[in-house]
C-alpha cells in the first residue's frame, strides 16, 4: 500500500504553499479563485482525501453531529435521525447515531465520546429527564439540541410536540364517537411524554364527567414476552372496557397484534387509537386512528438550530413545542 497523499504533495503539484492548500479545504473564502482550481484539480489527480480528524484537532471542532437517541426499533427515532441526517448532509456535516436503550451509562459513554471527537454539534432524546447530564457538552461550548423530552437543569433548546395536547385530541375524539370506558396502555419505564399524553387524556374525560380509576393504565414492556399476558389481563379485569388508548407507535403495534391473535375484533368488540402516524397503521384493516407527532418538523428545526448557531443562542431556555394532529381511521 503506497503513501497517504499529503497536503505538501499537493501544494506540489499544483505550485502552491502548504499554507495555501489547507485555506482551500477548510473554505476560507478570500484565497484566489485561480488557486482554489489548481489545488483542487491537483488533489483530483492525486486522490487526496483531506483528513476530518487533522482538521477538527486544529479547528477544535469537527465536521460531524452526534445524536443520541432511546430506541432506533422505534419508528418516530427512525425517522428523527433520517431528517436530522438529511439536513446535516446539505450543510456538510455527517452524522454518528448513537443509541441509549434508556440507559444511562451508554448515553454517558455517546457524550464522552462525542467530547473526545470534538463533534460539532449534539441533537439528544434524554434517557433520564431527572439523571441525563448535558454539562459536560455545554461547558466545552458544544451547542446541543434537547428533542422529544426534557432534561432537567438543562437551559438550552429544546423542540418536542405538546404530549399534553395529543391525549386531549385523543379524549376529544373518543368522547365524541360515544367511548365511555377506556383503558390506557403505556411504557413499563417511566417517560416524561407519556405523563403528559396521559394527564391530558384523563383530564379531558375528567372534564366530561368521566373519572378513569388508575387501575386502567396498564404499563407494558413490548419487549418482553409476558406483555401478552399483561394485556389479557386489562382484558379481563375490564370487561366493560369499550376502548385502549395506547401512548406512543410500538404500544400500538403490539396491541394491535395481540386484539387479532385473540380474535378480538376492532373496533366493534373494543376499539383502538394510538399515538404516533407509523407507515402500517394506514395499511392495516381496519386502519388505526391515531395522534400523529410531527417528527419530521422536530428534526427539521433541530437541524436547523445546529447548523445555525445563532440560532441556538437566540433560543437559549426556550422550548419549541410543536402541535399534534388527529388522524381519524376505522379503528375507532
Amino acid at each position: 500500500m503506497g503513501e497517504r497523499t499529503t497536503v505538501v504533495d499537493v501544494a506540489r503539484r499544483a505550485s502552491v504553499s502548504p499554507s495555501t492548500v489547507s485555506r482551500v479545504f477548510n473554505g476560507v473564502t478570500n484565497v484566489d479563485p485561480d488557486l482554489v482550481k489548481r489545488v483542487r484539480k491537483a488533489a483530483a489527480e492525486l486522490s487526496y482525501v483531506p483528513n476530518p480528524y487533522g482538521r477538527a484537532l486544529r479547528r477544535q471542532r469537527s465536521e460531524s453531529w452526534t445524536v443520541i437517541v432511546a430506541d432506533l426499533q422505534n419508528p418516530f427515532y427512525t425517522q428523527l435521525v433520517a431528517v436530522i441526517e438529511s439536513i446535516a448532509n446539505e450543510q456538510g456535516f455527517s452524522v454518528l447515531i448513537c443509541v441509549s436503550d434508556e440507559d444511562l451509562e451508554k448515553e454517558r459513554r455517546h457524550i464522552q465520546v462525542a467530547l473526545s471527537q470534538h463533534i460539532a454539534g449534539v441533537v439528544i432524546s434524554p434517557a433520564s429527564e431527572s439523571q441525563t447530564d448535558l454539562a459536560p457538552l455545554t461547558r466545552a461550548g458544544i451547542p446541543v439540541v434537547v428533542v422529544d423530552r426534557q432534561a432537567f437543569g438543562y437551559s438550552g433548546a429544546s423542540v418536542m410536540t405538546d404530549n399534553q395536547q395529543v391525549g386531549v385530541l385523543a379524549a376529544q375524539h373518543l368522547l365524541e364517537r360515544g367511548y365511555r370506558s377506556p383503558a390506557m396502555v403505556t411504557s413499563a419505564i417511566d417517560i416524561w411524554p407519556e405523563h403528559g399524553r396521559v394527564r391530558g387524556f384523563v383530564e379531558t374525560f375528567r372534564s366530561a364527567g368521566i373519572e378513569i380509576p388508575e387501575s386502567r393504565i396498564y404499563p407494558i414492556d413490548v419487549h418482553v414476552g409476558a406483555s401478552q399476558d399483561r394485556m389479557r389481563q386489562m382484558l379481563a379485569e375490564n370487561p366493560e372496557l369499550d376502548v385502549l388508548y395506547t401512548v406512543n407507535g410500538p404500544l400500538t403495534a403490539a396491541v394491535f397484534t395481540f386484539l387479532e391473535t385473540e380474535g378480538i375484533v376492532i373496533p366493534e368488540d373494543v376499539a383502538l387509537l394510538g399515538v404516533d402516524d407509523n407507515e402500517w397503521t394506514s395499511m392495516v384493516t381496519p386502519a388505526v386512528t391515531v395522534v400523529r407527532q410531527p417528527v419530521s418538523e422536530v428534526g427539521r428545526i433541530a437541524a436547523e438550530l445546529l447548523s445555525q448557531p445563532e440560532g441556538l443562542a437566540r433560543l437559549a431556555g426556550a422550548r419549541v413545542v410543536l402541535p399534534p394532529e388527529l388522524v381519524v381511521r376505522r379503528s375507532t
